[in-house]
């Protein structure tokens, strides 16, 4: 007995020890998605505490997407007494690479613990499982029946449903937590599901879910010469484009989420789904890329078709097809209100038209274009072409700026119609449609001259933020990189040397080689860099014949993605260390990413 006593207390003394310090991300949340359901961890309090029903933070109008889960982790009993696994030393965090999978690595002097929390590809309904896989545990001090699952929902009754799982092998043992979300589920299939959870083995799962991330990367394209954490990271960024892709049935089914971070601001945004489908694109993933551009024509445009304000339209000024700001989760077309008027943003035509393009180019699917023509033609390409005023730019809008009523004639705007314009003349050439190829053309080359003429500083010949900006060097704009990679100005023109020059005297931030770039001036001390434009722009140096410095950038923005588990955030603080703003961004993180990594 005294024996037995002493176990006791050395395995609680033990398992509280700490050990060396290990590698700890500074980001303090990190979630995993489905399609289905997102969950977060908290690095923090070492737990899950974020579980949300649907991947868009507003499923529909009036119908808010809560958190359903206070908290859920799980607790050892040794010695008598109760001890939470969030005390135990964390070792090193991060996820299972190319996946969803979150893994932690707790360990002690004497004991090793792995912990897999992920929301699974592997099912068609709302799960969360969370594993815990025990080496090295002496049985006198711990086994598998001093472990149970602690879950706490937020309201009671419960959404959920917890099935406990183990499994035990000579060398470690598997405890774990199947959390079946019930809401919606008819009887029957809640009985079969909870039938199979029972019975289910921890490890078997695990591998299933590893194995089905293995067989869907399988059809990426990547250049064999991409290795170790350019690989890694692109492997991740893939993912995080599948995990944050809806494939709940109705009529959200495709679309695409902007960020899977915790701000409260998440859903599917025209401009961030474009560059993920031509993310997608590239890497080969074309069902998912169909399914996104699908859902964007189907889903429908036009509740802005019109809206005076002042006697002024600042809709569309008729129908359209492509949401004018974002998507709720059920599809459908929602706007932020500001000062009484929506935040309109007119992007959106013009990039989906270089997403459908770059679809069609990577896949050779002139089918689905050709299908998909008519409502093209009448509610992506003329409305865009209508959206041009008399000076010949794209009319006032909110922007990438989200800047209120009345707008500006915002520079992005107006160079990714020009984008679209000339991605429109190549569909319509490959099509057949030789009249409205030359239509397109003429009208894209119109549109530069005027974007050239009315939206840069007259000496330099500057690329402006917009053409109401006229303070320096508050009128400078990051997103100009896309000015050069959307060929809109040639590399050896005065306003591709004069962005490259704006880039590195008054928007760099951080320190030594490979520093990063922010979205607007701000003093040196002060600036974040935006993921966005720094990985934009390793394409637009590239282009401007600066390779070294090209490379130089990409290597600077993978090592700062290695403080964040390899998700892009949306910012990094002026020195270059810590993550800020959403996290990981989809749309205009991740996709630039693989953009970044796979050019040219």
């Amino acid at each position: 007995m005294k024996r037995k006593a002493l176990y006791h207390i050395l395995g609680a003394a033990i398992l509280l020890t700490l050990t060396r310090p290990g590698s700890v991300f500074s980001v303090d949340s990190l979630p995993s998605a489905n399609g289905l359901c997102r969950v977060q961890y908290d690095s923090k309090s070492g737990a899950v505490v974020d579980f949300r029903a649907h991947l868009s933070d507003l499923f529909e109008a009036g119908r808010s997407t809560e958190n359903e889960l206070e908290r859920s982790s799980f607790i050892l009993r040794v010695s008598g007494r109760t001890i939470d696994l969030a005390r135990i030393p964390v070792r090193r965090t991060g996820y299972v690479s190319g996946t969803g999978i979150i893994l932690i690595e707790y360990r002690t002097a004497s004991i090793e613990i792995e912990a897999y929390i992920w929301v699974p590809m592997t099912m068609e309904h709302k799960v969360l499982i969370q594993l815990l896989h025990v080496r090295g545990a002496d049985p006198r001090i711990l086994s598998s029946g001093d472990i149970d699952p602690l879950v706490k929902p937020v309201s009671i009754p419960s959404p959920f449903e917890i099935y406990r799982i183990e499994q035990t092998s000579r060398e470690s043992f598997w405890v774990g937590a199947a959390i079946l979300y019930t809401p919606g589920l008819v009887q029957a299939v809640r009985r079969r599901l909870g039938d199979e959870l029972m019975r289910a083995r921890p490890q078997l799962l695990l591998e299933a879910e590893q194995r089905w991330w293995m067989h869907w990367h399988r059809m990426e394209k990547v250049d064999p010469e991409i290795r170790d954490q350019s690989y890694e990271t692109l492997l991740q960024s893939a993912a995080w484009l599948k995990m944050a892709q809806s494939r709940e049935p109705g009529g959200g089914y495709g679309q695409i989420v902007s960020h899977l971070g915790r701000s409260g601001d998440n859903m599917a945004v025209p401009r961030d789904m474009a560059y993920a489908i031509i993310g997608l694109s590239c890497l080969g993933h074309f069902p998912e890329a169909r399914r996104a551009l699908r859902f964007m024509l189907d889903a429908g445009g036009g509740r802005y078709g019109s809206f005076q304000r002042r006697g002024i339209e600042w809709g569309m000024g008729g129908e359209y097809c492509i949401s004018l700001s974002h998507y709720t989760g059920a599809g459908y077309e929602r706007a932020a209100f500001r000062e009484e008027a929506p935040l309109l943003q007119f992007e959106g035509q013009g990039l989906f038209l270089w997403a459908l393009e770059s679809y069609v180019t990577a896949s050779s699917d002139l089918e689905f274009a050709a299908r998909y023509w008519d409502r093209l033609h009448s509610g992506v390409i003329d409305p865009l072409l209508d959206s041009l005023d008399e000076r010949g730019l794209v009319r006032r809008d909110s922007g990438i700026w989200n800047v209120p009523f009345p707008g500006e004639h915002n520079s992005y705007t107006s160079a990714s119609a020009f984008r679209g314009l000339t991605s429109a003349a190549l569909l319509a050439r490959t099509l057949g449609r030789v009249d409205l190829a030359r239509k397109y053309t003429e009208a894209a080359s119109l549109l530069r001259e005027r974007i050239l003429s009315e939206l840069t500083l007259k000496r330099s010949k500057l690329l402006k933020r917009s053409l109401e900006a006229d303070a320096f060097p508050g009128l400078l704009d990051g997103t100009a990189v896309e000015a050069i990679n959307w060929e809109l100005v040639k590399p050896f023109w005065n306003t591709a040397r004069s962005i490259h020059r704006a880039l590195d005297l008054y928007l760099s931030c951080g320190e030594g080689e490979g520093r990063g770039y922010s979205l607007s001036h701000a003093p040196e001390g002060q600036r974040r860099e935006n993921l966005f434009v720094t990985l934009r722009a390793v394409e637009a140096l590239y282009r401007l014949g600066e390779k070294h410095k090209s490379r130089q950038l990409l290597a600077g923005a993978i090592r700062r993605l290695g403080s964040s588990a390899r998700m892009v955030p949306e910012q990094f603080d002026h020195t270059g260390g810590a993550p800020a703003g959403d996290c990981p961004v989809i749309g205009l993180g991740a996709a630039p990413f693989i953009l970044a990594v796979t050019y040219p």
